[in-house]
């Protein structure tokens, strides 16, 4: 670790990462509501949703997941072991990486057309393909942005810098609602597939786009700060890197098979759409599940994140170190915490999910029953929370012993399981409800997953008791059903059925606020220590150790 990451200013740091991803997130929410306001959630935005899902699908196939699971332990163990700090390794591994993307990218725009093939519906017309191909072109330059992020974002990580990376995107977010408005000026509300001009369509990809770049490059100048300054260095003979290479075969391996189960799914949420044209059901496809899905993640990203971004460089040490003993409680510790503030927050979600997303996503070109669908949806993703999280971190101490075969196979289980329930429940649900039946289905694949991977996890620490920390989420799961219900209570009490989305904004957030407020007062006077201690020096003592 380094200095920064035990000095006394940790603590200060710690708050800066939580206020940054705060910030982050409530910008992002602000993004995804002028998006979908200026394009709506029927089949055009389906085909926007899918070309700038594209950047991340095929960066993340090939090398994002390689970065946090691989690269980060290697990080870690090379400024330890290093004379030069691991600079020299950095660099190589650097420009490797950004090479890779380059070649990348060339490949993946002129296959724009099977891309979008691929993960398009198979319903659209010559029209919503031809647009889509469009928004994926102008979109997959973002593969070598979204590296350049990740990788600057790990090194700064692993040099105990957590607070660029955590308000970087802010930028990108500002740079996409300035995108979605200017849309809206010139093009109005009603735009789709068929009355789209090609301008139109630059506007919003190109705008799109140079959100990612800008929040990657902003992260350059901070690289300087801490006393390593980025050179290219096309040195990559016995420079170590093969280790890592050979480490992220499974990774590849299980983004892959990530990849096939969001083929299916993306395919089921783009034909809903389709299926849902000439009837009386409110457009709903993939955009409705892609936006219930975001703002599902939100409590996860702002709590879970921060905590374990905050401890994987730790537990990378003390695996290096073969300290079992200290990594196992190292985890125990951020399950619990996790859990404590992830539980409340799913219960008060799910209450809230509908009038959410009426709020968020009820106006502009899109309405009252669209923005209704996704927050059922929500709802339903509200449920999988807990074992999200939970997850999630499970996985960071298989990465941190350097075990990228168990993710796979936990993978495999993840997605069998979705896909073989995604099926038979998208296709029996009524028009209205097929996108809250595929959450349905990722539900019960996270629960089932994060089942195996704790008996995975059990036998290879050893001592990993499940008696405290399940009796610890009871404890948090009796106050959070009563603040749930609160929530659902006082909202609905306060909403008027006749309001428009905007107005409903102070109910829902009065509503979200008392069952928060509850949780809290509840958690203190039964001595839940986790609601005695500020959120930021929980971090700082995580990192601390």
């Amino acid at each position: 670790m380094s200095a920064n990451a035990t000095s006394p200013s940790a603590s200060r740091a710690s708050a800066l990462m939580a206020l940054g991803t705060l910030l982050s997130r409530a910008t992002g929410i602000v993004r995804e509501v002028a998006v979908i306001g200026a394009i709506g959630t029927a089949v055009f935005a389906d085909t926007y949703s899918v070309g700038n899902s594209m950047p991340n699908v095929v960066y993340v196939l090939i090398i994002g997941g390689s970065l946090d699971a691989v690269f980060v332990p290697q990080i870690v163990r090379r400024m330890k072991d290093d004379a030069d700090n691991g600079r020299a390794y950095i660099n190589k591994l650097l420009t490797a990486t950004l090479v890779v993307l380059f070649a990348l990218t060339a490949i993946a725009v002129l296959a724009a057309p099977l891309i979008a093939d691929i993960y398009g519906s198979q319903r659209w017309s010559a029209t919503d393909r031809s647009v889509a191909i469009m928004f994926t072109r102008y979109c997959l330059p973002q593969i070598v942005c979204y590296g350049l992020f990740e990788m600057l974002s790990q090194v700064l990580n692993a040099r105990g810098r957590f607070g660029a990376p955590m308000f970087a995107p802010i930028l990108n977010n500002i740079v996409v609602i300035s995108t979605a408005a200017a849309f809206v000026f010139i093009a109005g509300t009603k735009v789709t597939t068929g009355s789209v001009t090609n301008s139109q369509l630059a506007l919003l990809g190109i705008g799109t786009t140079v959100g990612v770049i800008t929040q990657a490059c902003v992260l350059l100048p901070m690289m300087g700060r801490t006393g390593h300054m980025w050179r290219l260095d096309f040195k990559w003979r016995d420079a170590g890197l093969g280790k890592a290479l050979t480490l992220a075969r499974w990774t590849f391996l299980l983004v892959l098979v990530n990849q096939a189960g969001y083929v299916v799914i993306t395919k089921l949420a783009t034909t809903a759409n389709v299926l849902a044209e000439g009837t009386k059901s409110a457009a709903a496809g993939f955009t409705s599940y892609q936006k219930a899905h975001l703002l599902f993640v939100l409590p996860h990203g702002i709590i879970t994140v921060s905590l374990v971004t905050a401890i994987v460089p730790l537990l990378s040490k003390h695996a290096h170190q073969g300290r079992t003993d200290a990594l196992r409680e190292e985890l125990l510790r951020v399950l619990r915490a996790i859990s404590s503030f992830v539980i409340p927050a799913a219960a008060i979600v799910f209450a809230l999910g509908p009038q959410i997303g009426m709020v968020l996503y009820g106006s502009g070109a899109s309405n009252r029953d669209s923005g209704h669908i996704i927050g059922v949806t929500l709802s339903a993703f509200a449920l999988a929370l807990p074992a999200y999280s939970l997850y999630y971190a499970l996985l960071r101490v298989f990465y941190a012993n350097e075990d990228t075969r168990t993710p796979f196979l936990l993978t495999v289980v993840l997605n069998v399981v979705d896909v073989a329930l995604a099926l038979p429940l998208f296709w029996q649900a009524s028009t209205a409800d097929k996108i809250p039946a595929l959450a349905a289905a990722y539900v019960s694949a996270y629960w089932v997953t994060l089942a195996v991977a704790w008996m995975i996890a059990r036998r290879r620490l050893g001592g990993l008791t499940t008696a405290p920390l399940l009796t610890h989420s009871m404890r948090m799961l009796a106050l959070s059903i009563p603040a749930g219900a609160l929530a659902w209570w006082i909202g609905n009490v306060l909403s008027d059925a006749h309001q428009t989305s905007w107005v409903r904004t102070v109910p829902v957030a009065i509503a979200a606020a008392a069952g928060l407020m509850f949780v809290v007062v509840g958690g203190r006077i039964v001595g839940i220590r986790e609601f005695t201690t500020p959120h930021a020096s929980i971090i700082s003592r995580l990192r601390r150790r």
